[in-house]
């Protein structure tokens, strides 16, 4: 498969596993089980994408370029790697309403689903 190709199919595919998950917590379809699913499948398709991406760059870029794009793309990846949890640990306490769900059993939860 061209690696323009696999890469797409790879963006698209886990966009719609991942896209899954607001859905089905929209329709209060949303469990445990169903999440870890919908989570592992999009791992398993991002392999596929990172090889698609690597010989994208091979194609599309010179051999004294190639170097230089594929140390860009990994130290945004690292990057995104370290950064992405710190600010989801920022955003999340920030953002999110005072809600309680099946899974977390929060002292400051104001829900009717609170058990204190």
């Amino acid at each position: 498969m061209p690696a323009r190709r696999l890469l797409l199919a790879d963006n698209v595919l886990r966009g719609v596993f991942l896209g899954a998950v607001p859905l089905a917590w929209l329709a209060g379809l949303l469990t445990l089980p169903l999440y870890v699913v919908l989570l592992a499948v999009s791992s398993l398709l991002h392999a596929g994408g990172s090889a698609g991406k690597y010989t994208l760059l091979a194609e599309l870029l010179p051999d004294e370029q190639r170097f230089a794009a594929n140390t860009l793309v990994s130290s945004f990846n690292f990057a995104a790697t370290i950064a992405g949890p710190a600010i989801a640990g920022v955003l999340v306490p920030t953002s999110a309403p005072r809600s309680c769900s099946a899974w977390t059993r929060s002292p400051t939860c104001s829900s009717p689903c609170s058990s204190h």
